[in-house]
């Protein structure tokens, strides 16, 4: 085999290589697809006052699911936890979102109270 034809033999191969890994990552792209999530926010957030040496955090779940095909679906709630004699602690729950609007709570003792919290949705089927 002479250079020239070794040359072009290589070039052949690296080409047809690469359009392979065009196709596998473009395919991989289309069968993962974009995620959709619903847009979730907590309004009407309160904390009350003190009952029993216990306070009620309380919040009211809003959806938008327009991105998504299902009407319910599960999302992660995480509440960092201040105690005035402890550390801090984070905690997550698992909920579940539907349509209607829902009443979040959780229970406090007098000597703790939520510094912050956020919400993460998990991914949805998405509407085309």
């Amino acid at each position: 085999m002479t250079d020239t034809s070794a040359t072009f033999v290589r070039r052949t191969r690296l080409a047809a290589g690469l359009a392979g890994l065009f196709i596998i990552a473009g395919a991989l792209s289309s069968y993962g697809g974009s995620a959709c999530k619903p847009t979730l926010a907590l309004k009407d957030v309160q904390l009350s006052a003190i009952t029993d040496q216990q306070r009620e955090w309380t919040a009211t779940l809003a959806v938008d699911h327009s991105s998504c095909v299902s009407s319910a679906g599960s999302f992660r709630l995480g509440i960092l936890r201040v105690k005035e004699n402890a550390p801090d602690l984070e905690f997550v729950e698992q909920v579940t979102w539907e349509l209607q609007p829902k009443q979040i709570s959780v229970l406090f003792w007098e000597d703790e109270a939520p510094l912050s919290y956020w919400i993460d949705a998990a991914p949805c089927a998405c509407r085309r």
